[in-house]
């Protein structure tokens, strides 16, 4: 629609003296395209019908009616073009606020609360397993446990042998025997141990 008043425009511009035909044309289809651009503007339809083409009195110099022509000519052509340029000011705003982002908020809602409470019951439950197992001293309970388990070893076999053959058990021997597997006992775990530190530094 807007184009339509740019022409009627250029034809206004282009427009000849005492052409009434023609201004005529113009000026109905201004008022027609005003009203369909611009429907809560009444009053810029009356700005077009209060343009005088013809002088407050009559004349007889010519000089004086192509005067008053051509003032309303130039009227009707800064009416149109004034709303033009309301026009483009009105779309260049219109543009600018779709490009304006809009900022929502958006509200999680959390429908069941206990769940969560418990999986970060349990999370900690698990940290404070973690924590006493990195204090314990794997060195000294490995050294104890294979003190345990030698001993239980010999006394076990100590005792097993003098329950199936008690006569034929020396007892010095048996008892140097286990002094010597005693000593060679405290030297694996001695190296044990000395393994176990290294590993620990690394």
């Amino acid at each position: 629609m807007i184009e339509k008043l740019k022409i009627l425009k250029n034809r206004a511009e282009d427009l000849n003296y005492k052409n009434n035909s023609d201004l005529d044309d113009i000026i109905r289809k201004t008022k027609l395209y005003l009203q369909q651009i611009f429907p809560n503007k009444i009053d810029y339809l009356h700005e077009v019908d209060k343009i005088k083409y013809t002088p407050l009195y009559n004349f007889s110099d010519i000089s004086f009616h192509k005067d008053a022509w051509q003032e309303g000519v130039k009227k009707l052509i800064n009416i149109i073009d004034t709303r033009i340029e309301e026009y483009d000011i009105i779309i260049s705003h219109k543009k600018m606020k779709q490009r304006i982002p809009i900022i929502r908020e958006k509200i999680i809602k959390i429908e069941d609360t206990s769940k969560i409470n418990q999986l970060d019951s349990e999370l900690k439950k698990c940290q404070k397993k973690k924590n006493l197992w990195q204090k314990i001293d794997w060195a000294t309970l490995l050294t104890i446990g294979l003190v345990i388990l030698g001993g239980t070893f010999l006394f076990g076999k100590y005792i097993g042998e003098n329950r199936f053959d008690q006569k034929k058990i020396d007892l010095s021997n048996e008892n140097e025997n286990f002094t010597k597997e005693n000593n060679q006992l405290r030297k694996t775990i001695t190296i044990l141990k000395s393994n176990i530190d290294s590993l620990k530094k690394q």
